[in-house]
């Protein structure tokens, strides 16, 4: 039974059941450690955002469910993926309140099983017969993934600019995010115009998303967190409120120093603490409030359906920062 509650309405509901009830049955129980350990993570309670913009774009026309959930299935086994290649990355010890596969298992344990979800998404994708260029995009999005969360990780010590920050933003979250909803608009047989138009809806929403998580970050109690609320920067990454606050020389010269040293806890706090006080969280929250304005104007031009009401309730939800 589908747990997050993205919207009452109930076909879309009865269709997030489906869905995982699905990828239940994809994931059989059993001793082997890979086939454990991916059905530990990929059964563990989380927000199935992006198959729910697959389904939800779908319902936006012509909705075949026999067609749509094995390529939101496939959709999250290959997010599931990175998210377990992200905590090796970050060396984090919970996700989503529970323990990492990499802490529980060990690193090359748990590399492998990130690998076999990547293999398993990459059979169900084939199974589905996804014309030459939606698989090309979903290739381009994992791509892209690899090449943000590089570039993030050699960048520890820098302090990107604007410009930057965004691109990495559309590399590891948008990219994948977008191809969601273009995937779901093909699926539910809408012509190529409008499928760009659920694209560009995709790059918008992943980047309101990930800047959503960047706030949340600063706000959010660790008990609430999918991670420890000063993970990014204890790992050197800077977000978007600390590189807005970041414009004051004063602080940005002891930003430069922690990044530069060894990232205790404390230190990470008041940097944190700073970042509020400077304003650097309320600039992001602007600058998250005009995305999702964004989105719901786009939105607001799509033929009125089921998937429409759908998407501008999931927009709804990540509008509240809590």
């Amino acid at each position: 039974m589908y747990k997050y509650n993205w919207t009452n309405l109930e076909v879309f509901n009865n269709e997030l059941s489906v869905f995982e009830d699905t990828l239940d049955r994809s994931f059989p129980i059993g001793n082997m450690l890979l086939k454990k350990t991916s059905r530990q993570i990929i059964i563990a309670e989380g927000k199935r955002l992006r198959p729910a913009l697959v389904i939800a774009s779908a319902m936006t026309k012509n909705y075949e469910s026999d067609k749509v959930i094995p390529i939101a299935c496939a959709i999250e086994v290959m997010h599931t993926a990175t998210l377990i290649h992200d905590d090796i990355i970050d060396k984090a010890d919970t996700r989503r309140g529970i323990q990492t596969i990499s802490k529980s298992i060990g690193n090359k344990a748990a590399v492998l099983t990130g690998d076999y979800l990547l293999s398993k998404a990459l059979v169900m994708i084939a199974g589905a017969e996804l014309p030459k260029e939606h698989l090309i995009k979903i290739a381009a999005a994992i791509q892209s993934m690899c090449t943000g969360e590089i570039a993030q990780h050699y960048s520890g010590e820098l302090i990107p600019g604007p410009r930057s920050y965004l691109k990495r933003i559309m590399q590891k979250t948008s990219l994948m995010i977008s191809a969601a909803c273009s995937l779901g608009a093909w699926l539910g047989g809408h012509d190529e115009n409008t499928i760009k138009k659920f694209a560009r809806l995709g790059l918008r929403l992943g980047t309101a998303f990930q800047i959503r998580d960047d706030l949340l970050d600063i706000t959010i109690d660790k008990k609430n967190a999918g991670k420890p609320t000063d993970s990014d920067l204890l790992n050197g990454v800077v977000t978007m409120p600390v590189l807005m606050a970041a414009s004051n020389e004063i602080f940005k010269n002891k930003l430069e120093t922690f990044l530069k040293g060894k990232k205790s806890r404390l230190e990470a706090k008041y940097i944190l603490d700073e970042t509020k006080r400077l304003g650097g969280y309320d600039k992001t929250l602007n600058i998250f409030n005009r995305n999702i304005d964004k989105c719901k104007y786009m939105i607001k031009y799509f033929d009125n359906s089921n998937g429409k009401d759908v998407l501008l309730d999931i927009v709804g939800k990540l509008s509240s920062i809590s």
